[in-house]
């Protein structure tokens, strides 16, 4: 063999033996890196056996010995990595090990398990750089923090939601069992869009008014407030955080204008209810809605109450529950006994004080909720008994935050973002109003099924509207409808029931390997998940206010009473009584609906009103409603027998100019008969152009 080659063959050999201590060191780096992630993985599950196994490993892998240690030590004096070189010492020199892992506490073990790490990083065999935790942030503040493994090259915070300018809000679903820290953290999303500005409206509350304790600050010694802080976040409302301004909102119903509520010291030294009772225009309510509130129609009553609604819907008017009645009555082929069946349901639905008209002084006033910033409007149905009602009004709720949002997005007022910023829609156990299986009552199972087609009508505009909805529900796969579930773009997956859980990742990933682990979470971790992926283990933060426990606190009105200094419980001065122009007294009687519509009784001698002119407009009303008219005669015999109104016949000189007109019009001749102290509003169908008195009103 000639030198030439020898050398060549040398030169082979070398790089040959070079590429194995390559691959051993590889192999071993790489070892290293599966071990560590190993035994942090380990330490969360507080698997001590592993823990064990893992230490050992990696003391034979490093190695881990009295030397290395103060060689480590050395080389990390000035390091900001976790070390300590104590515990590893106190591990590699006890007498037995497995004792001394079996036995030390929590602190002890995290402890050591970063000094091995630590010495994994001098080593050269995982990153420097080593982040433990990583901050995860919604739009404004941390929200949680990402638990990471040490070879993660995940640096910095984590955005978990699109935050440029360009991105839209999105739905947001919470899941998981009971306990398993969903409604929590739904408050901690909550406050971070407080603080960036958005109005919010807590649509769904069943129970005790949980989510009227927005601006209730937690004891700072609670053991939710100890996780804030190892969170790096601040303890209650410390800081520069200012609290929401809460006003609860709920049913006008006997049960609420009979019990005591929360009453606020205003700036002025006056007082004001936390409380606004709200009701709802029988107008506004759809057929399904209207049929949720009649106790016990059956379906041939429901076809006639459905051709009534429809006949008064016609020409978006204002009616009432008796109008209806009497529409049912007038308008279809209902025979008297049917009539009289339903008209003794609607009369116990207007008995529950709620539903109404659009005169009444409590009618929601929307567009003011959805213009304050830092500001919760909290609706509670709790005090309803009928779970019926609850859901009916709860639809209502639903579709009128459509409508009012829809209408705002096409009267293009919604690009004044300093009037209207944008809208947080909050709604708690959202398979109670949007049932994988429906109820087994056929009403409620109507509704049921219409409050899925508004809430999937709600979440499609919802990119468009500059609004966002985040809900939280229980068993995700079990209880929820798969028709809303898909709306969601992103799910936090809390642990629960596997299937569940399962279904979360393969809806939204087609990939269930990480349910298992998942389904095992301590309270308050969770998994974020969305088409693009899924980052875990997320420990989310608790909020700020208190999180209400119902069956500790009580109801959240009373809770907020006892911990505010400036709130006191009292009796409100609103009042259940149904007011005198809704009353069902006796059958439907058109002369009175006209007369309670149309007329107003004020006592003053100075206000008359022609007789001839109020049966002509009587007469038009009747005919325009196709009632049957009594004739002018009968009418004002009427009136002056059963209304207790004085009469007299003044000369036509002495009546105003419009009423004198309009006496010449219709050969009054020099005196006219009136009726005094009254007044009368012209009904829609009269023509302003043939009447002169109308023509002045309206003009």
């Amino acid at each position: 063999m000639s030198s030439h080659q020898q050398q060549n063959s040398t030169d082979y050999g070398t790089y040959r033996a070079g590429e194995e201590i390559q691959s051993l060191r590889k192999n071993r780096s790489e070892g290293i890196r599966g071990t560590v992630d190993a035994l942090f993985g380990a330490l969360a599950q507080d698997d001590r056996g592993e823990i064990l196994e893992y230490c050992q490993r990696l003391e034979r892998l490093l190695p881990i010995t009295q030397s290395h240690i103060y060689h480590v030590d050395d080389v990390l004096s000035a390091s900001e990595l976790q070390w300590s070189g104590e515990a590893v010492l106190s591990f590699i020199t006890a007498n037995d090990r497995e004792e001394y892992i079996f036995e030390a506490d929590k602190t002890a073990l995290d402890q050591l398990v970063m000094d091995i790490t630590a010495m994994a990083a001098v080593n050269g065999d995982v990153d420097v750089t080593i982040q433990r935790e990583q901050p995860a942030l919604e739009y404004e503040t941390r929200v949680g923090t990402r638990f990471v493994k040490p070879t993660s090259p995940a640096t910095g915070d984590l955005k978990l939601i699109e935050t440029g300018e360009e991105a839209d809000l999105k739905a947001t679903l919470l899941t998981g069992s009971q306990g398993s820290g969903k409604s929590s953290a739904v408050g901690t999303l909550v406050e971070d869009r407080i603080e960036k500005g958005h109005a919010v409206i807590d649509l769904v509350d069943l129970f005790k008014s949980e989510n009227a304790v927005y601006d209730v600050e937690d004891d700072h010694d609670s053991a939710m407030q100890d996780y804030r802080v190892r969170h790096g976040l601040e303890r209650g409302f410390s800081g520069d955080y200012e609290p929401p301004d809460v006003t609860v909102l709920a049913p006008l119903t006997h049960t609420l204008a009979g019990v005591e509520v929360p009453f606020r010291e205003t700036d002025d030294g006056g007082e004001e209810p936390v409380v606004t009772p709200f009701t709802i225009p029988a107008s506004e309510l759809t057929f399904r809605q209207l049929v949720m509130l009649l106790p016990h129609t059956t379906k041939t009553q429901q076809g006639y109450i459905k051709s009534a609604h429809h006949y008064l819907t016609q020409d978006d008017s204002d009616w009432s529950l008796m109008e209806l009645a009497n529409t049912v009555r007038q308008k279809t082929n209902a025979g008297d006994q049917v009539a009289d069946r339903i008209e003794r349901s609607l009369r116990t639905a207007q008995s529950k004080s709620f539903i109404r008209d659009k005169q009444s002084p409590h009618v929601l006033e929307w567009d003011s909720l959805m213009q304050r910033d830092r500001h919760v409007g909290a609706f509670t149905v709790h005090m309803i008994a009928e779970k019926s009602d609850k859901l009916a009004v709860l639809s209502y709720l639903i579709d009128k935050l459509h409508d009012v949002r829809k209408d705002l997005l096409m009267n293009h007022k919604l690009e004044d973002t300093d009037t209207y910023p944008p809208l947080t829609v909050v709604m708690r156990e959202l398979h109670t109003v949007a049932p994988r299986s429906k109820s087994e009552q056929d009403s409620e199972s109507t509704i049921e099924g219409y409050m899925i087609d508004s809430l999937s009508e709600l979440l499609a505009l919802m990119r468009h509207a500059n609004m966002e909805v985040i809900a939280d529900t229980q068993k995700f796969k079990q209880q929820l409808s798969p028709d809303v579930s898909g709306l969601f773009h992103r799910v936090f997956c809390f642990s629960g029931q596997k299937p569940d859980v399962r279904t979360v990742f393969r809806t939204r990933i087609d990939d269930t390997d990480p349910a298992e682990q998942v389904a095992q979470y301590d309270t308050g971790e969770c998994a974020v998940v969305n088409s693009d992926g899924y980052k875990l283990p997320i420990k989310m933060a608790p909020p700020r206010f208190h999180h209400l426990d119902a069956s500790r606190d009580g109801s959240g009105l009373t809770y907020r009473a006892k911990q505010l200094d400036d709130e006191f419980l009292d009796e409100p001065s609103w009042s259940a009584d149904i007011p005198p122009r809704l009353r069902f007294e006796g059958r439907f009687d058109p002369r009175e609906a006209f007369w309670t519509r149309f007329v107003r009784v004020t006592n003053d001698s100075d206000d008359r009103v022609l007789k001839d002119r109020l049966a002509s407009l009587a007469r038009s009303w009747f005919m325009a409603n196709d009632y049957q008219y009594p004739g002018e005669k009968q009418f004002k015999t009427w009136v002056k027998g059963s209304k207790d109104v004085d009469d007299q016949r003044p000369r036509t000189s002495s009546l105003r100019p419009e009423q004198e007109t309009w006496c010449e019009q219709n050969d009054c001749g020099n005196r006219a008969w009136v009726f005094k102290g009254i007044t009368v509003e012209a009904p829609p169908s009269v023509n302003a152009e043939h009447d002169p008195v109308t023509k002045r009103s309206r003009s």
